[in-house]
């Protein structure tokens, strides 16, 4: 259990981040929202891949294919939309 968390906790800090967005979930400016986690995340020198959901592939795809790549690069995958 703990070589687990410890390879969480890894991946949590240095891992690449595979972000699942939904742009149309909520009432934000999912754009505006998107430009901002890039710019932070860019600042921070962190590695990181936008997943959007947008009709062409189904939500569970999306996520299976977030998933795999996250464990492929010892990455982690971030939900992100919504209110």
């Amino acid at each position: 259990m703990k070589n687990v968390q410890e390879s969480a906790s890894h991946a949590a800090r240095t891992g690449p981040f595979f972000i699942v967005l939904n742009p149309g979930s909520g009432h934000r400016d999912a754009e505006g929202e998107k430009q901002t986690i890039s710019r932070i995340l860019q600042e921070s020198g962190r590695d990181f891949e936008f997943m959007e959901v947008n009709g062409a592939e189904p939500i569970d795809l999306l996520a299976r294919r977030a998933v795999a790549l996250a464990q492929a690069q010892k990455g982690v995958v971030v939900a992100a939309g919504g209110d």
